[in-house]
């Protein structure tokens, strides 16, 4: 399996071709961004006109996006298109990709290239992250690759005409438009991150990181794989927006694996990181208000009825995630108040040492702290857990 992508920043589009051996293939069909060119399509060397049909994707509804029917073949199949991404075609409300000269992200959410996928399971079974990727652009342009190697492999790759810049940590592609000025105390909180997560959590051995910086708006996050961080700018306007550095680096070390079971609920990755992040930044800047109002503000979200007042466990059948980053580390912090901070981050460290390959659920979750913190700890361990994860109880008295 092969993917070149060509991109022309100052033409607005990418020309692209895909090969694909017959064992690439796991659908009869696959999708593509609705506004592709495409050529036909190139069967075992025959030349076959593709049969496009535009359709609902089967995992978000409102989605309109082009299904291909992939032709019987019993050698290779070669898909040709050009795509101009317009803003408007993205699979998720936040994703507004563009290819411009300041700036463009090509990345899954946009089907910018094709995905034999229509679940989540499925997502996780292709074979994309043995996909052999080159992309080329202008001189002047520096293109930051990645595909992550859980799961199906996600492309991720930013487009920009970057400045690069060494620290001790590695390497940073800046935008032109972040003030040399800003850049410096990037250097010492992620050391302090580095250090604090080691002393605290569990060491984990140094290991080179690339961040590569992208527009507001556009959302950062971590590719575990590659230690690639695509960080939004406004993390350098100001020092506590910094926090968004670390909470990504987090993500690289620090996370246990979830179950698909619970996934969605993303309590294994945001809450522990949101939490993670909040400690290390309050240390850092001397203020124990870091993210405070979050947790308040989703509270009374819940309270006001935007979201069905559901406990934890249940974020990930309601696609309700985003609480996690909120409430779930709210959870964390009321455990860590509970048990100490001392024993907490040793419970904590354990928990994460068991499941950063094995993964984990809730149970495990619970299991783990109730097993590391003796019998002295069982019963309020277990109610708390009750209240916290298994119901709604705490609600009643925050």
């Amino acid at each position: 399996m092969t993917l070149n992508i060509n991109v022309s920043p100052y033409g607005g589009e990418i020309t692209a071709c895909a090969k694909y051996e017959r064992a690439d293939v796991s659908l009869p069909y696959f999708y593509l961004n609705r506004d592709a060119v495409m050529e036909p399509l190139l069967c075992d060397g025959k030349i076959v006109e593709a049969q496009i049909e535009i359709v609902r994707h089967p995992m978000q509804d409102e989605y309109l996006v082009a299904r291909v029917l992939v032709p019987t073949f019993y050698n290779y199949m070669e898909v040709r298109y050009r795509l101009k991404l317009t803003g408007k075609t993205g699979s998720w409300p936040y994703v507004r990709e563009q290819i411009t000269p300041e700036f463009s992200l090509l990345r899954f959410e946009t089907f910018c290239y094709p995905l034999f996928f229509d679940t989540w399971q499925d997502f996780r079974k292709a074979k994309f992250a043995q996909c052999d990727i080159s992309v080329t652009v202008p001189e002047g342009f520096t293109a930051i690759s990645t595909v992550s190697t859980d799961g199906a492999g996600i492309l991720n790759c930013t487009i920009a005409p970057y400045q690069q810049a060494e620290f001790s940590f590695g390497q940073v592609y800046f935008l032109p438009t972040i003030a040399a000025d800003s850049r410096q105390e990037l250097e010492g909180i992620m050391q302090f991150a580095y250090d604090y997560m080691n002393a605290h959590f569990g060491h984990r051995e140094f290991k080179p990181l690339t961040i590569a910086t992208i527009p507001a708006g556009f959302g950062s996050f971590a590719i575990t794989g590659s230690r690639t961080i695509f960080l939004e700018e406004g993390a350098f306007s100001k020092s506590e927006n910094l926090g968004f550095a670390v909470h990504e680096f987090i993500h690289l070390d620090w996370n246990a694996k979830p179950k698909d079971s619970v996934q969605r609920s993303r309590f294994f990755d945001e809450a522990f990181t949101c939490y993670f992040e909040n400690r290390i930044m309050r240390r850092i800047l001397q203020d124990d208000s870091y993210r405070r109002n979050s947790a308040e503000k989703a509270i009374a979200a819940v309270k006001d009825g935007k979201y069905a007042k559901v406990p934890i466990c249940k974020y990930g059948e309601m696609e309700y995630g985003d609480l996690s980053y909120t409430i779930g580390a709210l959870c964390m912090e009321k455990l860590c108040s509970l048990l100490g901070e001392e024993l907490f981050d040793a419970a904590t460290a354990e928990f994460l040492r068991k499941h950063q390959e094995t993964p984990a659920d809730f149970e495990d979750f619970c299991g783990t702290y109730v097993e590391f913190c003796g019998k002295e700890n069982e019963i309020r361990l277990r109610k708390f857990f009750g209240e916290w994860l298994y119901s709604c109880e705490w609600m009643e008295v925050e």
